[in-house]
């Protein structure tokens, strides 16, 4: 089995999975409004390697490499990525992925890395590997390759050495969900994460998919909920025309509070709103507080 659906996943399998993975499948247990979706499990990802770099010419150019020197890292990533992009996926991962994604029933997916390098307190991916929204089926397959390839970016391997990770087995998962085409999305967070006040739950929203919330392109609407009583104390609009309601804001922060005692650790949440649903896209730690 070279695929498992969310709802086969736990926190758990975070070693098949990756981190999003996993949590993904966690709250899907937990019946959290998770768009469906598959994880392509690290193992594909493994064997993969293995048959298009029978030599271990990758890891040994990861072995020698002089971290010291950021022209040497570009060459390496751009070697390791090359052999990635070109590798040929074997038929029957390919078929497996293509029947799943025919079984989602839609058109479009979002596409995300997962590294299995668990997320937590003190580190996170998130930033680190890429993401791709409204892949099509012709393209899926090329997309996964692009994700296995991030984690061979100058950034990725980089960021590997920093964590003292450089030469550890880091394998990738790559999540396919289904594409909610928002009429607004953001991120939450069930600490404030610059009062740290954990009774305090920030929410940002912007119009469209999120990603310009994610990456810090724009200014997106804030406001902040008291998590013991559900009551919004604070609004920052920027554009008045798309906003959230009080009423959405209430369901979310629900969600968000729900999470947070899932896991028993505070949250950073990606969201998103169409036809006044609510879904959750992905959750991790907040990384951002001290202990």
């Amino acid at each position: 089995m070279f695929t498992k659906l969310f709802l086969e996943l736990s926190k758990r399998d975070v070693g098949i999975a990756g981190g999003k993975g996993a949590s993904l499948g966690e709250m899907a247990q937990a019946k959290i409004p998770v768009p469906d979706g598959f994880v392509v499990l690290s193992e594909s990802f493994v064997d993969f390697l293995k048959n298009i770099d029978p030599d271990e010419l990758i890891k040994q150019q990861l072995h020698t490499l002089d971290i010291s020197s950021i022209s040497e890292i570009q060459s390496v990533s751009d070697f390791i990525q090359k052999k990635i992009k070109e590798g040929e996926m074997s038929k029957n991962l390919s078929e497996e992925i293509l029947k799943n994604f025919d079984i989602l029933g839609v058109k479009n997916v979002a596409v995300r890395s997962s590294a299995t390098a668990e997320d937590s307190s003190k580190m996170a991916w998130a930033g680190q590997l890429d993401s791709f929204m409204n892949i099509t089926r012709d393209d899926l397959i090329k997309t996964i390759k692009s994700c296995w390839a991030s984690l061979f970016s100058t950034r990725a391997i980089s960021y590997r050495v920093k964590n003292g990770l450089g030469d550890k087995n880091i394998s990738v998962a790559v999540i396919v969900q289904k594409m909610i085409q928002a009429e607004l999305a953001g991120v939450a967070f069930s600490v404030h994460p610059i009062s740290k006040d954990d009774n305090q739950i920030v929410i940002e929203s912007s119009r469209g998919l999120g990603e310009a919330v994610v990456s810090g392109s724009v200014i997106p609407d804030r406001y902040v909920v008291l998590k013991d009583t559900i009551s919004i104390t604070e609004k920052n609009i920027q554009e008045e025309s798309v906003q959230l309601s009080d009423e959405q804001i209430g369901r979310l922060a629900e969600l968000v509070k729900g999470i947070e005692n899932l896991y028993k650790f505070p949250v950073d949440v990606e969201w998103a709103l169409k036809d006044n649903q609510l879904y959750i896209l992905q959750s991790r730690p907040i990384t951002t507080l001290s202990k």
